[in-house]
């Protein structure tokens, strides 16, 4: 990315984000065997990529945590105690900012299909929302929600690096 964007453009553009690892092992992901295989997924809202929240409340939601019965995350159970999340840093180079799709100042309206083809080419990463973890599209004022969330899609793998696994119980989230 230093040498398609330059490292100026690219050190100014690292942020920290949640991401849900779902029914993968978080341990797979911080190894670096993991994001490959969840970056293959094609049916995010934001195309192919790799999909991490800055709130953990999203991240939280059942759609995206991964649970487990024991506290290291190595026996996953939907139904366990423990909650496993990963701190991401993004490295998000060239960034397309959705607040500028869904309302672009000239008044003309959504026109996010206009730039879709060039998600991954011309943009390197997408800012987009604030989404609700149940919901795709853009914010709906109409059903705000607690865990509603600004979302970071990376178009390339490299671009993710896991920081940290977080692992708390649900009386810590009271």
């Amino acid at each position: 990315m230093h040498r398609k964007r330059g490292i100026n453009t690219v050190e100014l553009t690292c942020d920290y984000a949640w991401h849900g690892s779902g029914t993968m092992q978080p341990d797979s992901i911080a190894e670096g065997s993991g994001l490959m295989t969840q970056f293959g997924s094609e049916q995010g809202f934001y195309g192919q990529g790799n999909y991490s929240a800055h709130q953990a409340s999203y991240s939280h939601h059942e759609r995206y945590v991964y649970k487990s019965s024991d506290d290291e995350g190595f026996h996953r159970d939907a139904g366990g105690q423990y909650f496993h999340l990963l701190l991401v840093r993004v490295l998000c180079g060239n960034t397309l900012k959705t607040i500028e799709v869904w309302k672009p100042p000239d008044g003309t309206g959504f026109r996010f299909g206009a730039v879709q083809d060039k998600l991954g080419k011309e943009f390197d990463s997408v800012e987009g929302g604030p989404h609700h973890p149940t919901l795709s599209g853009p914010y709906d004022v109409r059903l705000p929600g607690n865990d509603d969330s600004m979302i970071y899609v990376a178009y390339h793998p490299s671009q993710c690096l896991p920081e940290f696994i977080v692992t708390y119980t649900q009386n810590d989230v009271n």
